[in-house]
């Protein structure tokens, strides 16, 4: 794996990402003598954004959604007491 500068990878990023895309090579990025990153290239994955999301089709919103799956049973009696509902 091949090492470049944060400065050279600022001032040369096309022709870095040209080189990535082309032949699949990674790249680390160094600052300051330290590495920071590596620039390697994008490999497609199984994940499928839309059923990471698939809640918002039904309705509910983020926030909604995520209270209910961290709220047990008698927590959310607690709350409901506690909004006079």
């Amino acid at each position: 794996m091949r090492s470049v500068n944060s400065f050279n990878l600022r001032n040369n990023l096309s022709e870095y990402l040209d080189t990535v895309a082309k032949t699949e090579a990674s790249f680390v990025v160094n600052r300051f003598g330290k590495s920071v990153a590596i620039l390697s290239p994008y490999k497609e994955s199984g994940f499928k954004i839309e059923e990471y999301f698939g809640f918002l089709g039904k309705g509910e919103s983020g926030k909604k959604f995520i209270d209910r799956l961290r709220r047990n049973s008698k927590e959310r009696d607690r709350i409901k007491k506690l909004r006079g509902k």
